[in-house]
């Protein structure tokens, strides 16, 4: 079957743009993939004293870390912003604070 140029030049043009929104949604994909966020740790919960970061990528887990009290204060737990304990098997999937619990 033999298609006339403007019917080719069409077809050309459909195939480029096709190939093109595939490698746009490809590289995007990736991107998204290979994100990496930050889990930052706090002294206590409502402190602004960072004690240490941490960069995750998307679906990994943090590392739970034991930090060293200035004042002798014994270390419990990490918990998030709404005071519960968090889970260091759950994959991250965004940027986290966590803070320090402490044994009264």
């Amino acid at each position: 079957m033999k298609l006339s140029r403007p019917t080719r030049d069409r077809l050309i043009a459909a195939t480029a743009a096709l190939i093109v929104l595939v490698v746009v949604f490809g590289v995007v994909l990736l991107a998204k993939s290979c994100a990496t966020y930050t889990v930052t740790f706090y002294d206590d919960i409502g402190s602004t004293q960072v004690l240490f970061t941490e960069k995750v990528s998307k679906g990994d887990q943090a590392t739970n870390r034991r930090p060293e009290s200035e004042d002798n204060k014994q270390f419990d737990c990490w918990v998030t912003e709404d005071g519960k304990e968090f889970n260091f098997s759950t994959p991250i999937e965004g940027d986290l604070k966590l803070y320090a619990k402490w044994l009264e």
